[in-house]
């Protein structure tokens, strides 16, 4: 059974509509959402965790803000953030929801999104050419590329609606992963969630390191 994130739209998508729109997210799909966020990032389009099994220990464990191991939960970095002056309005809107989720909206001045912070490097690049296809690129970050290393054992993502999977393991950390998808339009949101996952090892320590990603975008002529 879907589940449903209605994902208000601040900006016209198409002449003449500006009422929100809603995107259809498997119960499975929001939960990876929801296990991202952990209820943070409400203004943000895209947002990365790393979480880290040690080999031997139980736990969680994950990296800092300068890329060491430490024990504890993972704590999610957001990218694309919303002014929040602009995030009260539109709470304040009676027309939108009280929880807004953060969008990047492609335009021709705007053909492309790139975030960068200690789990990863992420880039979407929009090209307006037919059906409206837009290209990723996922790269582990330098801190990250510090302590994995071999094959990746997982690389994943997909895109909702219209499903579109990507699926790569097996490229090592250096490799710039990346992957299309087109059919789409102007009357949807969109939501691309991925996750990598690597053998890792330190001082004293070794496991594995999987990063997991999303971001929300739509795409506009404005």
């Amino acid at each position: 059974m879907a589940g449903t994130l209605l994902i208000p739209a601040p900006m016209v998508l198409a002449a003449g509509d500006s009422s929100p729109v809603e995107l259809q997210l498997t119960q499975e799909q929001e939960s990876k959402y929801q296990e991202i966020r952990k209820g943070g990032g409400a203004n943000c389009a895209s947002s990365s965790v790393v979480s880290i099994k040690v080999d031997g220990k139980d736990g969680d464990y994950t990296l800092d803000r300068e890329g060491r191991l430490k024990k504890g939960p993972a704590e999610p970095q957001f990218s694309g953030c919303e002014d929040q002056e602009q995030v009260k309005k539109n709470k304040s809107s009676p027309t939108l929801l009280a929880a807004t989720f953060g969008t990047f909206y492609f335009g021709p001045n705007r053909p492309s999104f790139y975030a960068s912070d200690t789990n990863s490097q992420f880039w979407a690049q929009q090209s307006y050419a037919a059906g409206l296809p837009t290209s990723y690129r996922w790269a582990p970050s330098a801190y990250l590329k510090s302590i994995i290393y071999g094959e990746a054992l997982t690389a994943y993502a997909f895109k909702s609606p219209a499903n579109c999977g990507y699926n790569k393991a097996g490229q090592n950390e250096d490799y710039i992963f990346h992957w299309s998808c087109g059919s789409q339009s102007t009357s949807s949101m969109y939501y691309l969630y991925g996750e990598w996952a690597f053998r890792a090892a330190g001082p004293g320590w070794s496991g594995t390191a999987t990063v997991k990603w999303d971001f929300n975008y739509a795409i506009t002529y404005v």
